[in-house]
This record gives C-alpha cells, structure tokens and sequence, in this order.
C-alpha cells in the first residue's frame, strides 16, 4: 500500500512538472560597432538563473545578467558579437525555473 502511494505521488509530480527549451532571439552585437574596428578575442557564454512565482517574476534583468556573464569571461572584452540568447524553462505547480544561456564573440575594441 506505502509503496503504491509513493508511486502515484511521483507520477502526479512528474505529470504536474515540465521542462522546455526555446531559442530567444539573435543579434548582431551587445554594444554598436562599425566592421573593422574591432578584434575577436574568442567565444563567450554566459548563463543566468531566475524564478517566476505564478507570473510574478523574482529575478532582475535575467538576460543582461547573462550577457554581462558572458563579456565577464574576458576581461578585456568590451562587448559581444554574433550573439544568439535561449532560455531554459522548468515548469513547477506554482513556480517557474528559467535559466538565459547568451552565447556569442567576444570583442575588444581597437585602440
């Protein structure tokens, strides 16, 4: 008996979550630049975590915490180039789990 409750318990939680995946959007760059004024120092990502409870979001600015990860990891960058954003959405009851992965080249800016 304990351990077909258990079973349905589990088997409600998985109906009742979800998880879900979309591409966001793709830009040219983060910051405006002119071809040839600048040097590509490699590809950056950055990612970021936020909560929706019901529609009610709990985090700030989820994607520019994930851009500004991303030019985080070159020190010297100034901005981002060929940049695409996707989000990550886990479903709960009540709560909603996203996570912004932004994905580009880093540049730094000729001098």
């Amino acid at each position: 008996m304990r351990a077909g409750s258990i079973l349905l318990l589990l088997a409600a939680l998985f109906l009742l979550c979800a998880c879900r995946a979309r591409p966001a959007a793709l830009a040219s760059s983060t910051t405006p630049v002119e071809p040839g004024d600048y040097v590509i120092l490699g590809e950056a990502q950055g990612s970021a975590w936020g909560v929706m409870l019901f529609v009610i979001p709990l985090h700030g600015r989820l994607t520019e915490r994930a851009r500004d990860a991303a030019i985080a990891s070159y020190p010297s960058a100034h901005g981002l180039v060929n940049v695409s954003v996707d989000y990550n959405l886990f479903y709960l009851p009540l709560v909603t789990i996203t996570r912004a992965n932004v994905r580009g080249e880093a540049f730094q800016r000729n001098q």
